[in-house]
This record gives C-alpha cells, sequence and structure tokens, in this order.
C-alpha cells in the first residue's frame, strides 16, 4: 500500500528544522489526524534514539509493537491478510536503511487507506493504540501551551516567520506576505502629481492644449515606504496565524516600534529579541526566543489557573470529566488542564450524552483525556498538561469555561 499523504496541504508544509530527520508536525496535519475517524486507526508511538549504538534497538522494539497492533486489529474482526496489508507500510521502516538515527521520538499512524509517519524532537513512552479514531495525545506538547510559538525576525531586507518549540524550530514558507521591502514595494509605482495649465497654445483642432507638468516623479517618502510595509508584513501574519498564537517579535527598535503600533495579532508578546535578525541563524533566534518564551508561558499558566479558582464560584469551572467532556465538544472550554501521564479509558457518546468509565482499555475504548485536549485545541482553547502536584485540583481534568 502507498504512503498516502494526509493532504495536499499538510503535505506542502512539512518542515524539517536543525534536527535533521526529525520531521515537524503541522498544526493542520494534528487537526487533521484529530478528525479521521473510522474502524481500524492505529497510532503507534515508539521513543527512539539519535546515534548508534543505543538506535539498533529501536527497529526491534517496533516490531514487538506491530504485533501488538496486529493482535488488536484481529481482535476487531478484521481478517489476518487485510491486517498484513494495513501494517505492510509500517514494517517496510523496520528495514529502512538510515531511517533509525536522528530523532527522539516515532510516531506511526496508519489504517486501511492511511499511512503516516513523524520523525519528532520528542520522547515517547511506547504505546499502541487501535481505536475508531487517531491517538494523537502523546503529540500534545507540541501544541498545548507552551509548546509552540513563532518569531518573525523582521528587517528591510529580509522576512522570516520561524515557527518553534520547546525542542526545535522550523522556517515556514511565506506566501501571503512579502520576503523584503523591496518585494513589498515592487508593484508601488508612484504616481506623479500632475498639473494641468490651459493657454499654452492652441492646437490645430482649436481645443485649449494643455501642459502637464509632473511634481514628486523619483521622490520616496521613506517613512510612508517603512509603513507600507509593515503593514503588508502584518497583513501577512495574519493570514498566517490563528488569533491567539503567541508572535515574539526579532527586530531593532525602529521597525519595532512600527510593528507593534500597527499590529493586530492578539498573541503578539509584550517582549522579544532585540537587534538586527540578518545577523542571527534561526537556530540563534530561536535559542533566544525560547529564553524570553519559557518565562511568558510560565506567567500565562499561573494567570490561566487564578482565573480557574476565580471562575469556580461563578460556575463557569469544572473538574468532572462528564461536564468537561461535553463543554470541550461544544466549545465552551476556555482553558483545559489535564495531568500528565494518565490516560482515561472509556467512550463517550456526545449526542447521547453518555460516558462509560473502564480501569483498563477495552476494545473501542478512547483516552478520554485525549478527547478534552483534541476538542479544546480544536475549538481555540488553550491545554496546560500539568504534574499531578500542580493541578488546580484533585483531578486529572479541569477547565475554565467560556460560559
Amino acid at each position: 500500500m502507498p504512503s498516502l499523504a494526509i493532504t495536499p496541504e499538510a503535505k506542502s508544509e512539512t518542515r524539517q528544522g536543525l534536527a535533521g530527520a526529525a520531521e515537524f508536525i503541522t498544526r493542520s496535519q494534528f487537526e487533521f489526524l484529530s478528525r479521521e475517524h473510522h474502524q481500524g486507526c492505529v497510532s503507534i508511538f515508539l521513543p527512539t534514539h539519535r546515534s548508534v549504538p543505543e538506535s539498533k534497538q529501536d527497529p526491534i522494539r517496533l516490531k514487538d509493537l506491530l504485533r501488538q497492533a496486529e493482535s488488536r486489529l484481529r481482535d476487531l474482526g478484521l481478517r489476518s491478510v487485510k491486517v498484513r496489508e494495513m501494517l505492510a507500510p509500517a514494517r517496510d521502516l523496520i528495514q529502512r536503511e538510515g531511517f533509525w538515527c536522528g530523532a527522539d521520538g516515532l510516531a506511526i499512524f496508519l489504517s486501511s487507506s492511511f499511512f503516516q509517519f513523524f520523525r519528532l524532537p520528542i520522547g515517547f513512552e511506547e504505546l499502541v493504540i487501535v481505536t475508531d479514531r487517531f491517538a494523537i495525545s502523546p503529540l500534545l506538547p507540541l501544541f498545548t501551551a507552551g509548546g509552540q510559538f513563532y518569531i518573525l525576525a523582521l528587517s528591510k531586507n529580509h522576512v522570516r516567520l520561524i515557527e518553534g518549540t520547546p525542542y526545535a524550530w522550523a522556517e515556514l514558507d511565506l506566501p501571503s506576505m512579502p520576503r523584503s521591502e523591496a518585494e513589498a514595494l515592487k508593484y508601488d509605482v508612484r504616481q506623479a502629481v500632475l498639473q494641468v495649465h490651459t493657454g499654452a497654445g492652441r492646437p490645430a483642432t482649436g481645443k485649449e492644449a494643455g501642459v502637464f507638468t509632473g511634481q514628486g516623479v523619483g521622490v520616496d517618502d521613506e517613512q510612508t515606504r517603512t509603513l507600507e510595509y509593515i503593514y503588508a508584513v502584518e497583513r501577512g501574519v495574519r493570514r498566517q496565524l490563528r488569533e491567539h498564537e503567541p508572535l515574539m517579535l526579532a527586530a531593532v527598535e525602529e521597525l519595532e516600534a512600527v510593528y507593534r503600533k500597527v499590529n493586530r495579532h492578539r498573541g503578539l508578546v509584550e517582549h522579544g529579541v532585540h537587534g538586527n535578525p540578518d545577523r542571527m541563524s534561526s537556530g540563534e533566534l530561536h535559542k533566544a526566543a525560547w529564553e524570553v518564551m519559557r518565562a511568558h508561558f510560565d506567567e500565562e499558566k499561573q494567570r490561566a489557573i487564578a482565573t480557574y479558582m476565580e471562575l469556580r464560584g461563578a460556575g463557569r469551572s469544572s473538574n468532572d470529566l462528564h461536564e468537561v467532556l461535553l463543554a470541550a465538544h461544544q466549545g465552551r472550554v476556555q482553558a483545559a488542564f489535564i495531568e500528565t501521564g494518565v490516560h482515561q479509558w472509556g467512550d463517550f457518546d456526545f449526542e447521547a450524552d453518555a460516558l462509560l468509565l473502564h480501569d483498563h482499555q477495552q476494545p473501542r475504548d478512547e483516552d478520554l483525556l485525549n478527547i478534552v485536549a483534541v476538542q479544546t485545541i480544536l475549538h481555540q482553547g488553550i491545554v496546560y498538561p500539568l504534574p499531578r502536584q500542580n493541578m488546580p485540583d484533585a483531578s486529572c481534568v479541569a477547565a475554565s469555561l467560556r460560559y
């Protein structure tokens, strides 16, 4: 079975950063995986090693995980021939030369008509899940609060938009914005201010002739040009990013001041990387930005917890899994707090508002905490993965509600 791309758009957005072989999964790919829903979705997560000899054990462990997936697919009633056909692309990875170095984790998603893998700069616990949906909770560190941010490196000569996580970065294509001031204004041919003076002579037809004199031809207002350029970049940023996605600015003081004046993106953070970004590589910008963003995310998390505590008295927060699941599906979760390293297996029928919980995973069970996180992200909420001791209530899940 051939490897199938997620979507043409998602495929084009697959990028690599300094991690070399480690692939950078985009939000559109994450959202696509979250929406897939049909029988026999297999999700496999495996911690991997960046170098030999440690990496030699990784294909052996994948082989074991594929045996588990095969057993569970048969438990669903799929025929052995169909199961072997489904898992064949993943088995091909085991023998692939040069595949088993350069990443911290391997994520594989496959079904009867779909196959995609990601080599990522985050580690995973070994996990095989076979349900009616892909399990994407192990990917959440890349998309939850503190997991993803953007850097706009802005100078008159060069524009870069860098997508970053604590672990890696990727420089994005910019089809919606100019790459420099010259590119932004290359079609802006300023027209002369034309003045017409009559009575300068009479044409043969007897009508008055006009003498046209130009004023301002070749004269450019540098401040106006800069402002038009910044407006073009800012519009491009808003087309590229969602409303509240964190954005840090890297620019000299003059351009930073202009950008902040015209900015309408709500995720622009207060502090930036100062100086000429053209003198820094994308990797250096990412390192400098993360030092600032770490503190920003910590402050944001504390504010979110404080808001949750304030909303308890107003009936707009909950630590009841059933209530939080319902609110997440309805798009009412503003911020969700989910305990790290915990799975809550069961089944939630949104239409019937029926919840079943199990101590251990049963056939067709889903990780209900995964559902809360995914639905919150899809509805533009924010997810905070927290260790048990930092959860705002004595529960594996808690949420602030929009209404």
